[in-house]
């Protein structure tokens, strides 16, 4: 019987954990698998490089868009720019927004003007242009290619998209090579031939009447022009060009022109051309190029930009510089130093001599905001290879120099570069000249900085009196890269005496 009775137990026991195992399972069954933990475990990888392509992405499109406004990111630390130049953030609002507005519209949305098509013949008035691709860059005050990707898409799918295949990145080539990337038309270059046809310059420093001929009583005498005072020459164009760019400026800021000044009334005339002396702040000969290219001429750098600590300012030039500091720098009489202190005493001589000409160039004008203009000539302004029947010579003509054949005009303007002193012994016929020697400041081509291997080259076209900037013609031009154009071949100590680098 106890046998029994255990066996009995035995069997009931088994029963029961039968049932306990079953009943296990079927709980296991009914629950539910953790899902959330599988999908995480599967997808972490591709979460993480979505997150860090949109981030990616996200900080290309900032950087490329930024136009410097917030303040210094940097922390007050200089940016390095593509050419090696450490330049700091735009410190206020104002100047990175004016800047931009100037590098998007002055060259690129310039209409021509149908209101001078009568007095310059129709192929000098054309549009300007940029390509395309190209965007501002107010921080380092230049345009770089836009990546096919922008921040003012309002499709999200446009950033999206590229993380998916990547292809439109890939294949993002730029501007290729050989395009067209920017033309200047006419109407934005400011010469010095310009500067030499102004009114003042002519009556106050080149010794001319408003009719071209010369202001003195005696026809005997030696006319009285602007002159170095060791050396008796006369200045170079460049000066005057200085001197036109200063009037300019000032008269964009004072708006104050002949018909709304007090002239004693005496103008103007039946010819419609004004006798009496003209004043500084008269510019009504400049009513209409003022209006045009006031926007460069309050994007150039002032004296305050100059005055900045060197160590942290693009604009800093030696020729501001004392002649300790420049001593403590450079050994006297090395390359560097000679080149720097040659600079500096001719335009001092040459402010000496528009001040001894002209009191009232004297007291508008000290020698600070001469020399700051005069820099500005010497570092930014490019060559014309203008031929003597070149369109763009019309420009700027009124009175006795309209029609008068292009050299017997320069031969008025006495200067140490051309007029008077063209070379004799080149005496063949105008057509037959390779080119006049002449200078112009280039709007946005001025802003372009050097590189030794520039990715766009630049010539004047004279059958449309433009500057014309194309790519290079060995490679594209990649997505998010400066514009940078080489400013020739110099050495070091040149580059730095000239260019301030």
């Amino acid at each position: 019987m106890a046998k029994k009775e255990k066996r009995s137990k035995g069997a009931g026991g088994g029963a029961r954990n039968q049932n306990a195992i079953k009943h296990t399972a079927a709980a296991r069954k009914e629950k539910p698998p953790n899902t959330k933990n599988n999908w995480l475990r599967w997808n972490t990888p591709i979460v993480v490089a979505t997150c860090a392509a949109i981030l990616a992405v996200l900080l290309l499109v900032s950087r490329t868009n930024n136009d410097g406004n917030d303040g210094d990111p940097s922390g007050g630390h200089p940016v390095p720019r593509i050419d090696g130049i450490a330049t700091k953030f735009d410190p206020e609002r104002g100047v990175g927004e004016k800047t931009r507005g100037f590098l998007d519209n002055f060259v690129c949305n310039h209409e021509p003007d149908t209101d001078i098509s009568d007095a310059i013949p129709k192929a000098a008035i054309m549009k300007g242009y940029c390509h395309p691709r190209l965007s501002a860059d107010p921080l380092h005050r230049t345009q770089r290619v836009t990546p096919s990707i922008t921040a003012d898409s309002t499709s999200w799918w446009r950033i999206i998209l590229p993380m998916i295949n990547g292809s439109e990145l890939h294949n993002d080539q730029g501007i290729p090579k050989g395009e067209l990337v920017m033309r200047l038309p006419r109407p934005l270059q400011i010469w010095d031939l310009d500067g030499l046809r102004d009114g003042f310059i002519q009556q106050e420093f080149l010794g001319l009447d408003p009719n071209g001929n010369s202001n003195e009583k005696d026809t005997n005498e030696q006319r009285a022009t602007a002159r170095h005072t060791h050396t008796h020459n006369p200045l170079d164009s460049g000066a005057f060009l200085a001197v036109y760019l200063i009037r300019l400026l000032h008269g964009s800021q004072s708006k104050k022109f002949s018909r709304d000044v007090d002239n004693d009334g005496q103008c103007p005339n039946e010819s419609g051309e004004c006798n009496a002396q003209l004043k500084w702040d008269d510019v009504e000969q400049h009513r209409h190029r003022i209006n045009m290219i006031s926007a460069y001429l309050n994007v150039l750098p002032t004296v305050l930009d100059r005055q900045q600590p060197s160590n942290t300012n693009p604009h800093s030039h030696p020729s501001f510089w004392p002649a300790s500091l420049l001593q403590s720098l450079f050994p006297r009489n090395t390359h560097t130093y000679d080149l720097i202190r040659n600079n500096q005493q001719m335009i001092e001589s040459e402010y000496k001599a528009l001040t001894s000409m002209s009191v009232e160039f004297g007291n508008h004008v000290n020698y600070s905001e001469y020399l700051n203009m005069r820099i500005n000539v010497l570092s930014r302004a490019f060559g014309v290879p203008a031929s003597a029947n070149d369109i763009g010579l019309l420009w700027d003509t009124s009175g006795y120099t309209r029609g008068l054949p292009i050299i017997d005009e320069m031969k008025m303007y006495e200067t140490s570069n051309f007029g008077k002193y063209l070379d004799n012994a080149q005496n063949v016929d105008a057509e037959d000249r390779k080119g006049l020697k002449l200078h112009s400041m280039c709007p946005l081509l001025d802003m372009y900085n050097s590189h030794p291997n520039g990715n766009v080259s630049w010539r004047y076209n004279s059958k449309t009196s433009s500057y014309d900037i194309h790519a290079s013609r060995k490679s594209n031009i990649p997505p998010g890269n400066s514009i940078v154009v080489s400013y020739g071949k110099y050495t070091d100590g040149h580059l730095f005496a000239k260019y301030g680098y």
